[in-house]
């Protein structure tokens, strides 16, 4: 508990956890690796926030400053995807085996960044967590970007299910054809 309070400001991140005494020596061989962990977790600063308040989109009564899709690879790819058709960046995720829920939140209201997270060991032991999801967040603003791109590559083909077709050989999109032919390779189709 005290990971997630100090991650986001509820309570002073004290010096013994940033010592490392909340790894070590259960979740870390050394205190120094402890220490390590704690200090590079994001975190906000203290009294920033007073609460942490989570809803489902479609019952929350109050404006979310950010939202989170939980997913399996196959999705969240869908949803990098959409990035790049955006902005041409990829999402560059810190990924961590520790209290997720913090990297769910602080960058992407600390930073105004999509964010992608591994679930930790507490999503699936005691929020029943799929193991084989991953967590997409990003800051409520970008929701409908998101739906609008997500729309556009199902509508070019790009989105799930994936459209399957496998073959020995197979056309080229016009674009892979021209940067073929622009490094002198003459036998693309």
């Amino acid at each position: 508990m005290f990971r997630t309070s100090g991650g986001v400001g509820i309570c002073e991140t004290t010096q013994r956890f940033l010592d490392g005494h909340t790894r070590h020596p259960e979740m870390s061989t050394t205190l120094e690796a402890g220490s390590t962990w704690a200090k590079n977790m994001p975190r906000f600063d203290y009294g920033m926030y007073s609460a942490v308040v989570s809803a489902p989109l479609e019952t929350a009564n109050f404006e979310p400053d950010i939202f989170l899709v939980f997913g399996a690879p196959a999705k969240i790819t869908q949803i990098m995807i959409v990035k790049n058709w955006l902005d041409g960046r990829d999402i560059n995720p810190t990924i961590s085996g520790n209290a997720a829920c913090i990297y769910y939140v602080v960058p992407p209201i600390k930073e105004k960044t999509w964010h992608i997270s591994l679930p930790c060991g507490g999503d699936l032991r005691r929020a029943a967590c799929e193991d084989y999801n991953m967590v997409f967040s990003a800051p409520m603003e970008v929701l409908g970007d998101l739906l609008t791109g997500l729309k556009e590559i199902l509508n070019k083909g790009l989105g799930l299910p994936p459209q399957v077709s496998p073959a020995i050989e197979y056309p080229l999109p016009k674009s892979y054809v021209e940067v073929g032919k622009s490094i002198g390779m003459d036998w693309v189709r």
